[in-house]
């Protein structure tokens, strides 16, 4: 069971990023920030915190670039950016709200939990989205998901009900 620290307070993000999972069957926990040491597979940075980031010891740090941060992170792990910049680890090269449709996209290659290669890739989705919280959900959740080693068959097939890679 993977362990996912969210730094910051924003309950659509989380309602986004546990709902995804679950439909992934990615078995995880949300840790406690309240305790004074905190281990984590996965430690997103969506917004300014007043958490102490040395005490938090993370694996991946999923770092949200659009936030503004007042103080250098100091962070030590494997950090991937994402928002909507273009030079960001993970970005969406397209989102429609109208058409319920969005891609996702990993602009360099990641090392995952496998230690396997996972290379530059576009993956559409079809889902709604309201406003850019959800939006920096989904692209965390892809970003597990091929951290977790699923393979982007699999994860098209979900997130699109249908088969488009054979």
């Amino acid at each position: 069971m993977r362990r996912i620290a969210v730094m910051g307070e924003n309950t659509n993000l989380i309602y986004i990023i546990k709902k995804e999972l679950l439909q992934l069957n990615i078995k995880y926990e949300l840790v406690d920030l309240k305790d004074t040491e905190i281990v984590a597979d996965y430690v997103i940075i969506n917004e300014e915190t007043n958490y102490n980031l040395k005490n938090i010891k993370g694996l991946y740090y999923l770092v949200n670039m659009d936030s503004k941060f007042k103080n250098n992170l100091n962070i030590s792990g494997n950090v991937i950016t994402y928002g909507f910049g273009s030079k960001n680890t993970v970005t969406l090269s397209s989102a429609e709200r109208d058409e319920r449709y969005l891609v996702y996209c990993l602009q360099r290659y990641m090392k995952n939990m496998c230690e396997n290669t996972v290379e530059p890739c576009e993956l559409p989705i079809k889902r709604s989205f309201n406003n850019n919280n959800e939006l920096y959900g989904y692209m965390i959740v892809v970003t597990i998901a091929l951290l977790e080693n699923v393979d982007i068959r699999s994860l098209n097939f979900i997130f699109n009900n249908e088969e488009i890679f054979k």
